[in-house]
């Protein structure tokens, strides 16, 4: 049986990156060609929209992209998963410029 307050650590630690699995390069294209289904495939499968550090420093930009591209579901969407990740710590979130 899993432990519940460790089973989604584990999970976070082992999300993939783009430097580390050759598998999501077609997803890492598809953000350097500012591709709204890549960006948010990224902000779904790896740290950049799991961890409050890298969602300040690169996650904003992905939401930004899907704004731009007027995709409001899959920005609320998002917006949905990673807000919770803020409830704990609003300082990151202040001190971010963006």
């Amino acid at each position: 049986m899993f432990s519940y307050n460790i089973y989604p650590i584990y999970l976070l630690q082992n999300l993939p990156s783009f430097e580390s699995h050759a598998e999501l390069e077609c997803i890492r294209k598809g953000v350097e060609m500012k591709n709204p289904l890549g960006c948010l495939l990224s902000l779904y499968l790896t740290p950049i929209g799991h961890s409050v550090p890298i969602v300040c420093s690169r996650g904003f930009d992905l939401i930004e992209i899907l704004l731009q591209s007027y995709r409001m579901e899959l920005v609320t969407h998002s917006l949905f998963f990673i807000t919770p990740l803020f409830v704990g710590n609003l300082e990151a979130l202040l001190s971010h410029e963006k």
